[in-house]
């Protein structure tokens, strides 16, 4: 099978669960036909921490080449509030993060083709009616003023890494009625996915501009 170009979505359950019916990841897919695999590496639940240990296995040596492409979106879970397990110290968080960029570049992927996403608003309350209705507990875990000091610190180690960036967080907090783009608080509502998928679409167009569609269009085997 020929080496096609790859779209790489690497994060937490904002991009395990892109790939639903009218997902921010299925997007990209139909947007890239026949030019790249898009390929989704999201695992839910999980913090830098957890990205970094596994960074070796999903991306391991010769992996990437440096046409390919990814998108990077963790800090949703590394800013649940101190005291709750999958809580990440934004000084590590940052650290964690420039580890992944590093990986990456090291594996010869442009700094240039990894966005960085930062981790949307949260809201509080339906979250926690979430929590309830689910048994998972009766005491948010998660505060939207301190998600926003983790989406600030994407915007850094962006900067600093000369890699592009969405900061999810400013753009939900410009909607009127942000609440709407979260199904359950925390994840996207159909909504909230096209309006993930408005903001980083240019990002991918920008990246995936010089690939050429695979193979020759049906009617260039025929006489038309």
């Amino acid at each position: 099978m020929a080496a096609w170009k790859k779209m790489i979505l690497f994060g937490d359950s904002l991009t395990q669960y892109s790939f639903q019916p009218q997902g921010f990841g299925s997007a990209i897919a139909n947007e890239l036909q026949r030019k790249a695999d898009v390929i989704n590496r999201g695992f839910s639940g999980y913090n830098t921490d957890n990205a970094v240990a596994m960074l070796h296995g999903v991306f391991p040596t010769g992996s990437l080449k440096a046409e390919d492409a990814i998108t990077v979106c963790f800090g949703a879970n590394d800013s649940v509030l101190s005291g709750f397990h999958q809580h990440v110290p934004i000084q590590r968080y940052e650290s964690n993060c420039r580890k992944i960029i590093n990986h990456l570049t090291g594996l010869g992927l442009p700094s240039s083709r990894i966005l960085i996403i930062s981790p949307p608003v949260v809201d509080t309350e339906k979250w926690l009616a979430h929590l309830i209705s689910e048994n998972k507990g009766t005491e948010v875990d998660r505060d939207n003023e301190n998600t926003k000091k983790y989406a600030e610190a994407c915007s850094r180690i962006a900067s600093d890494m000369s890699c592009p960036f969405v900061n999810l967080w400013e753009s939900f907090m410009r909607e009127e009625e942000y609440n709407k783009l979260l199904n359950d608080g925390l994840h996207f509502s159909e909504e909230g996915n096209r309006l993930v998928t408005k903001l980083i679409l240019p990002h991918i167009l920008k990246m995936s501009e010089e690939w050429e569609m695979n193979y020759a269009e049906w009617q260039t085997f025929y006489d038309l």
